[in-house]
């Protein structure tokens, strides 16, 4: 239904309308005012702040006559005067990891640098609960803490490793032991499990933070001489130093070693030879090289200082490093058709003799038999030696084949009974 408005009604309309408008406008200041004065009646009373000395003066004012104050114990974790702000101390490092709710060790360079010469990552942590660590060869090593990454046998995985807090793995996880140098460093951390999340989300295996010291704990020079079994051989030196706000920490290492594999020598040389092979057959190379020809022993001798038959027998253990083949080639290789010739070896090496196991017996049965007539010792040699038949025997003798056995039985008996007096 539709119903048309007037003409006259329509500015009616509009003046209603606006009416409206403003009332609700005048509603809205109203309200707002309301909230206002609601608003500042329930602010805070005024806050009095007293000054520090007026406070001391007012607690000690109030103290009995005979209270003495006492000073706070002082925080083993804080950092004293005149020491590194960015590098903690044994001491700190111990006091800090304290506070940690879980399992986290401090490894000072005192426990493993005075007892034995620190070569791996395993003479250090060889004693920390729950840290697993079995050397595999050189410096390669097989690192668990906890059972994380305990099937991993190819470098490491699962624990990360830290040096001064900067990671040493590379960013998918991979570490290697190449770069830690025991001698080097004051301390290790040694965070377990969940405990080293501080360093990130990938360390949930554990992490171990390797620390160096700083110029303000390190003396200016330092050296250490470390000698060992099977070759080894190592010098360590370092330097620390304070010229105002800078410090410096420098330090380097060398080591040498002639390895545990003796059982790699087909026929193993004397200690002394070994030892020697080396140096031996760096003269060589450079005397070759120098003189475009194989040098003599005695130019050798000139060079390495080892008298001429050590070092003969050193030019000899080349070959017993390496044995040759018993199917080798020989010395001009291929045939003149172009096959190839093998010499077979085999056929010049000695067989099993089985008259070996009868040369005690032989050896023993000598004197008795020489006792024996020349009838006797030929009856015998007929029978066991060239074994002819008791009826040939009796052929050859003119016998009959009875006496043959009766004789045999009485030579055997006779030498039977020797025997066992003997």
């Amino acid at each position: 239904m539709h119903f048309n408005t007037p003409p006259l009604a329509r500015p009616l309309a509009h003046v209603v309308r606006l009416h409206i408008a403003v009332v609700a406008l005048i509603a809205q200041i109203a309200l707002i005012a309301l909230r206002s004065g609601a608003l500042a009646q329930s602010q805070l009373p005024p806050l009095t702040v007293e000054a520090q000395k007026a406070k001391a003066a007012k607690a000690a004012s109030s103290a009995p006559a005979d209270f003495e104050p006492v000073e706070a114990p002082a925080d083993p974790a804080a950092t004293p005067p005149g020491e590194s702000l960015t590098t903690p101390t044994t001491a700190q490092s111990e006091a800090l990891l304290a506070r940690v709710p879980g399992s986290v060790v401090v490894v000072p360079d005192t426990a493993y640098k005075n007892s034995t010469p620190a070569v791996t990552i395993r003479d250090v942590l060889d004693y920390v609960p729950g840290v697993f660590v079995q050397p595999k060869w050189g410096e390669d090593t097989r690192l668990s803490i906890r059972g994380s990454g305990l099937s991993r046998n190819f470098h490491l995985r699962g624990v990360q490793l830290f040096m001064d807090g900067i990671p040493i793995n590379t960013a998918d996880g991979y570490g290697d032991f190449q770069e830690i140098d025991p001698s080097a460093y004051r301390y290790v951390e040694v965070y377990k499990g969940a405990n080293a999340l501080r360093y990130g989300a990938n360390s949930l295996g554990g992490a171990i933070n390797f620390v160096t010291p700083t110029g303000r704990d390190a003396s200016l020079f330092g050296a250490s001489a470390d000698i060992g079994s099977f070759g080894f051989h190592r010098l360590q030196s370092s330097s620390g130093g304070v010229k105002g706000p800078f410090d410096f920490f420098v330090t380097g290492s060398w080591q040498e070693a002639d390895g545990f594999r003796d059982h790699s020598w087909g026929i193993r040389p004397p200690r002394h030879i070994q030892d020697s092979r080396g140096g031996v057959n760096q003269a060589v190379a450079s005397l070759t090289q120098d003189l475009r020809r194989r040098p003599a022993v005695d130019e050798i001798v000139a060079v390495t200082g080892l008298d001429p038959a050590t070092v003969r027998e050193c030019l000899a253990s080349n070959d017993l490093y390496r044995l040759a083949s018993i199917e080798a080639l020989p010395a001009g290789g291929e045939g003149g058709g172009g096959e190839v010739r093998t010499v077979d070896f085999t056929a010049s090496l000695g067989d099993v003799d089985d008259r070996l196991e009868s040369v005690e017996d032989r050896m023993t049965l000598g004197p008795l038999i020489a006792r024996l007539s020349q009838r006797e010792r030929r009856l015998l040699a007929l029978r066991f030696v060239l074994g002819w038949t008791q009826a040939q025997i009796a052929r050859d003798i003119g016998v009959s084949q009875v006496q043959v056995s009766r004789l045999l039985t009485k030579v055997l008996s006779g030498l039977r009974e020797s025997l066992e007096a003997a």
